[in-house]
Parts: C-alpha cells; sequence; structure tokens
C-alpha cells in the first residue's frame, strides 16, 4: 500500500509527568504533536509524536525536512500496511530511521561522485 505524508504539527513543547509511582514520578518537557499519513484507500493515521507506556515517553525522532521526508514516503511501497491501524508509533520510529539510512547512503554516494571527502 502507498501512503502519503499529508501533515506536520508541532505544538512545541509540552510539560509531561513521567512515572506511575512516588517513588519514580518526576516532570519534564517532551515534543507535542503528530504526523498525519493518508493512505491509497483513503484512510488517514494520526501518529503522535510521544508514546506512553507505564509512565515512560519514547519520542519520534525531529525531522528537519519535512518536504523530504514526505517524498521518502511516497516513494515506497508497504505491503504490511492494510488500513489506518497498522501506522502507529513504532511504525513510524522504523520509518524514519530507514529515512535517515537512506538519506546517509545518498550523501555519500553524492560525495563520491561530487570527489569530496565525507568525515
Amino acid at each position: 500500500m502507498k501512503l502519503k505524508l499529508i501533515d506536520v504539527v508541532d505544538n512545541g513543547m509540552e510539560e509531561v509527568t513521567y512515572g506511575t509511582c512516588d517513588w519514580c514520578m518526576s516532570t519534564g518537557f517532551e515534543p507535542d504533536g503528530h504526523y498525519e499519513f493518508e493512505l491509497e484507500n483513503g484512510e488517514r493515521a494520526i501518529v503522535n509524536f510521544q508514546s506512553w507506556c507505564w509512565g515512560d515517553c519514547e519520542t519520534l525522532p525531529v525531522i528537519e525536512n519535512a518536504i523530504d521526508f514526505a517524498w521518502y514516503v511516497s516513494r515506497r511501497d508497504f505491503p504490511n500496511v492494510t488500513s489506518d491501524a497498522d501506522v502507529d508509533f513504532y511504525f513510524v520510529l522504523e520509518l524514519i530511521e530507514d529515512y535517515w539510512k537512506f538519506k546517509e547512503a545518498m550523501d555519500n554516494m553524492m560525495a563520491n561522485v561530487l570527489g569530496r571527502d565525507e568525515d
């Protein structure tokens, strides 16, 4: 199935509470926002920047160029995606990691073509 990244909503930082008991409870700041994807069947999936499990917060890495990321997503095929429920936090986390690997490979290729040494 094809996907399109149709919106990125960034609401800045949000004060959150970590932990589930008096021993480990604390506060901090996490990014607040979401990605919105559209599947080729018309369904939409909204994936928050944060995922919570027992008081622990996982945060999606920041994408500096959303337009480039949207292009990358639109060129991929996702055979394991059959509905919006398949596009969740961990799916997007893996997608971002794949995007970074792709970008690094493209940057290295361009450096070789142009004869530059990349550190």
